[in-house]
């Protein structure tokens, strides 16, 4: 498990660099800057300006001193945000991102397993065409389109829950069930798919055939191996999801880092987009190590080791 978490770790690293610098050439590449407005700016006062962030130097050298600051835990400071600095706006508005992608993952592993268990085990019924009929609904729309037809349906026309901000439990509870529903449907298919395989294999004939229990046959031995396709795809998803979701943040006007991420690509503020991206691949890399641990747990025969 060391060796594995160490040589895990220094792909990490190598994998945030890389991302730094094809993230930083892209930046670049777009037309404008960060100091482009529709009035224009005095050459002087643009000169200055460029100095002071230093984008007056070489490219090679700005990306330098950009990963050596970011090795210090410095990821530079706002252009359009004045008086933060990157890390104080990743620390202010990603717990907010973070505590929105947990409410959607809860409500989709707590709605999405369940129901392709039960899709499964009751293969070719009632109960297993309305689990798939719901989940080719939550996938066919997208939460573009969720988000404003639950805001018209809960807010404005029953008025039962806020439609905007992200203060009290009630406000919660729309962004989380736009946010969630097309992953709990995802999930709901993945399993399926993946006990119908199982529950098929000889060792559950075999776990039968000794007189098990139904129950300790299926989420014993079937739905432990059937949730590996499961964690495959619930790693990168909780990594998104856990950094923010743009759509659903500008939607509900929540303060988390994804409106601030999209803001800040308008505003071609180069430290915040490249502190976020290395945020988000850095919690990818992190749900991955941690989804090649689970794997191990979920089946005895996957080791970490060579």
């Amino acid at each position: 498990m060391g060796n594995f978490l160490i040589r895990r770790f220094f792909n990490g690293i190598l994998s945030l660099l890389v991302v730094a610098l094809i993230i930083f050439v892209l930046l670049r590449a777009i037309p404008g800057g960060p100091f482009d407005t529709e009035k224009a700016v005095q050459p002087e006062v643009l000169k200055n300006l460029e100095a002071y962030y230093g984008l007056d130097k070489p490219a090679w050298k700005q990306f330098l001193i950009y990963i050596a600051n970011a090795v210090r835990g410095d990821l530079g400071v706002s252009y359009s945000q004045l008086g933060y600095s990157v890390m104080d706006l990743i620390k202010d508005k990603l717990p907010v991102s973070v505590e929105l992608g947990f409410y959607a993952m809860l409500l989709a592993f707590v709605m999405g397993i369940p129901l392709g268990v039960l899709a499964a085990y009751y293969h070719n019924t009632v109960i297993d065409y309305v689990s798939s009929f719901l989940a080719i609904l939550g996938r066919s729309i997208p939460n573009m389109a969720l988000a404003p037809l639950l805001i018209i349906i809960f807010g404005l026309t029953l008025r039962w829950l806020p439609v905007a901000r992200w203060s009290t439990p009630d406000s919660k509870i729309l962004p989380t069930i736009a946010l969630g529903l097309a992953i709990a449907a995802a999930i709901t298919r993945l399993t399926r798919a993946s006990m119908l395989q199982v529950i098929r294999d000889d060792y559950i004939r075999t776990a039968r055939a000794r007189g098990l229990s139904e129950k300790r046959v299926i989420f014993k031995y079937a739905l432990r191996n059937a949730l590996l396709p499961v964690l495959s795809y619930s790693g990168p998803l909780i990594a998104a999801v856990l950094t923010g979701s743009l759509v659903i943040e500008t939607i509900f006007a929540i303060p988390g880092i994804g409106r601030y991420f999209v803001i800040s690509i308008t505003n071609r503020d180069y430290p915040v987009v490249m502190g976020v991206y290395l945020v988000y691949g850095a919690f990818i890399i992190v749900m991955n190590i941690i989804v090649d641990i689970l794997y191990a747990w979920a089946d005895p025969r996957i080791r970490l080791t060579k």
